[in-house]
C-alpha cells in the first residue's frame, strides 16, 4: 500500500503546477520542449500525471519556463518525492520499513511550504498514532513490528508542523475526513488532533464539503 503521503494527489499537484506555469508563461506544449530538447508527447505525459517526471525532467521545465527559484526548488523537491514514492517494492524491503520514513523526513526538511491534497484520506503529518496504525495495517499485511516502527517515524515526522520557518497547507475533502478507518472514540480523537493542528500559526487547514459543486 502506498502511504498517503505523495501519493498519487501529490504527483497529480506537480503535473498540474507544471502544466499552469506553461500556461502562465503563454508556451504551447511544444515551446518549453524546444528549449531543452524534450518531446511535446513527453510534456503531455508528464502534465497529465500520466509519467512521474525525473528530477532531472523538472529542472529542464522549470529552466525552460522561466520559474522565479523558490517555486523551482518546491516543485524539485516534489519531483524527489515522487520518485522515491516509485521505487520498488523489491528495494524498499530491502532497505527496511523505516527508510521511506527517513527518506520522507529529509525531503520535508528541504521545503520551506508543503502542500497537501487528500482526497481519500488523512495524510501522515496530521495522523494519530492509532490512525496511522490502522492505515499501515490496511490492506496490506504488516508484522506488528513493522507497524510500530513505521508510526514511530511518522509521529517524529510531525514535529516539523511547530518549525516556523515552514509553512504548510492541507486541503481535505469530507470524504477524506469522514472515512471510517477506526471505531467513533478513535476518529473523534483524530478529528480532535486535525483541529489542534490547524491552530497552529504556520499550519492551514482547509475542507471541500459534500455539497461542493465543480465549475464545469
Amino acid at each position: 500500500m502506498l502511504d498517503s503521503e505523495w501519493s498519487e494527489a501529490d504527483r497529480l499537484e506537480l503535473a498540474t503546477a507544471l502544466r499552469d506555469l506553461r500556461r502562465a508563461a503563454g508556451l504551447s506544449g511544444q515551446a518549453p520542449g524546444e528549449r531543452v530538447y524534450m518531446s511535446q508527447t513527453k510534456i503531455s505525459r508528464i502534465e497529465t500525471g500520466r509519467i512521474v517526471p525525473s528530477v532531472t525532467d523538472v529542472e529542464l521545465l522549470v529552466y525552460a519556463l522561466d520559474v522565479d527559484p523558490e517555486r523551482s526548488r518546491e516543485l524539485v523537491s516534489l519531483a524527489r518525492a515522487a520518485n522515491t514514492e516509485f521505487r520498488s517494492g523489491r528495494l524498499r524491503d530491502r532497505a527496511g520499513p523505516a527508510t521511506r520514513q527517513r527518506d520522507l523526513r529529509a525531503l520535508e526538511a528541504q521545503c520551506r511550504t508543503q502542500r497537501h491534497f487528500l482526497p481519500t484520506m488523512v495524510t501522515g503529518l496530521i495522523q494519530t498514532p492509532a490512525y496511522a496504525r490502522q492505515a499501515l495495517s490496511w490492506p496490506e499485511e504488516r508484522s506488528p513490528a513493522a507497524v510500530e516502527e513505521i508510526v514511530n517515524h511518522k509521529v517524529q515526522r510531525q514535529a516539523i508542523l511547530h518549525r516556523d520557518d515552514k509553512e504548510f497547507v492541507f486541503l481535505l475533502t469530507e470524504a477524506a475526513l469522514r472515512w471510517r478507518l477506526l471505531d467513533s472514540v478513535d476518529m473523534a480523537a483524530q478529528v480532535e488532533h486535525i483541529v489542534g493542528v490547524a491552530g497552529l500559526p504556520n499550519v492551514t487547514i482547509e475542507i471541500i464539503p459534500f455539497r461542493t459543486r465543480g465549475s464545469g
